[in-house]
C-alpha cells in the first residue's frame, strides 16, 4: 500500500527574555498539531511570547502524526530521520528550559 508523504515543518522561535510563571501554549490553538487544513505554524509561533518555564502542548492524532524535535539543518531539509527527540503520545508537553529556538517536524502515517 502506497502512502503519501507529507511533512509539515513547524518553527517555534522561543525568544525568551525572562523567566516566567509558566504559561501553557497549545500548538496550533484549536486546530492542534496536524497536516490537515492550512495552518501556518510559523505565524502561530510568531504571534506568541515564549519564556523559560512556559510549556508548549502538542495535541494530535497519534495514529497519523508525531512530533520530532530536529536540528536547524534537519529542519531546513525537512529531514526527520535523526531527530533530537520523538514524541508519540498524541498529547505531548515540552517545558521550555532555555532561551533558544526549538524546531519541530511532523510525519504522516507511512513515513519515518
Amino acid at each position: 500500500m502506497a502512502f503519501t508523504k507529507k511533512i509539515l515543518a513547524f518553527l517555534l522561535l522561543a525568544t525568551l527574555l525572562r523567566v516566567s510563571l509558566g504559561a501553557v501554549h497549545k500548538v496550533g490553538d484549536a486546530a492542534g498539531w496536524t497536516t490537515l487544513g492550512h495552518i501556518d505554524y510559523k505565524q502561530w509561533a510568531s504571534s506568541k511570547n515564549f519564556h523559560v518555564g512556559d510549556t508548549i502542548v502538542f495535541d494530535y492524532n497519534n495514529q497519523f502524526h508525531n512530533v520530532k524535535q530536529v536540528t536547524f539543518q534537519d529542519f531546513q531539509s525537512c529531514n526527520g530521520a535523526s531527530p533530537i527527540a520523538t514524541f508519540t503520545s498524541g498529547s505531548d508537553s515540552i517545558t521550555l528550559k532555555k532561551a533558544r529556538p526549538l524546531l519541530f517536524l511532523v510525519r504522516c502515517s507511512g513515513t519515518p
